[in-house]
């Protein structure tokens, strides 16, 4: 079981592996809203957007007690309904290229139900159940057109959460015996229904 921080990065991977441009068959990067690439291809000037648009539980967490890295840990375990929105955007617009952002979202679609990605996904703990249409979103900032679409991805995925903050004290063996004292701490005679069983680890 991961936590949702170590499987994102893994689903922007797999967006970015589908999302090739046909023209130069290079690799379009993605990155998460709000989130700068730190480069962006001057040539392409095109880019994939990532974004959580809803979250939601399909059911009761499970909490466990784990052991990590030798400490016990509390962990919650449940299952996410996750909508994620990706948006492509063709930074330099050209006339020839009006339906970029939207083909792309449609190539990335049609290549989503591959058996390979479906498995990629299952690496993941997550699995799509659904994949809306791409629409067209393109607007105008300062005169520039920048061509634009966004789909939404509904995916379902087992995701744990640790608790770091805080290590589980846990008896790892017990021993209940019915041994009985006299106020002053003196021992009294075994009773009748002694035992002295342990529970646990042996």
């Amino acid at each position: 079981m991961i936590s949702w921080s170590e499987a994102a990065p893994g689903l922007k991977a797999l967006i970015e592996k589908l999302a090739v441009d046909r023209k130069s068959n290079t690799p379009i990067k993605a990155r998460w809203a709000g989130r700068s690439n730190g480069f962006i291809s001057p040539t392409l000037q095109k880019e994939l957007i990532l974004r959580v648009r809803a979250e939601s539980s399909t059911g009761d967490d499970e909490q466990r007690l784990d052991t990590i890295s030798s400490v016990r840990r509390e962990v919650l375990v449940g299952q996410r309904k996750i909508l994620l929105e990706v948006r492509a955007e063709s930074l330099r617009h050209r006339e020839e290229e009006g339906n970029w952002a939207w083909s792309m979202l449609g190539l990335i679609r049609t290549r989503m139900e591959r058996q390979s990605s479906v498995d990629a996904l299952t690496t993941l703990n997550m699995v799509l159940i659904d994949i809306s249409q791409a629409r067209d979103i393109s607007y105008t900032s300062q005169d520039r057109e920048t061509n634009a679409a966004m789909m939404e991805l509904t995916i379902i995925g087992a995701f744990s959460d640790v608790n770091i903050d805080d290590a589980i004290d846990v008896f790892d063996r017990a021993l209940v015996t019915s041994h009985l004292q006299r106020t002053d701490g003196t021992e009294l005679s075994t009773p009748i229904n002694y035992t002295d069983e342990p529970m646990g680890k042996p």
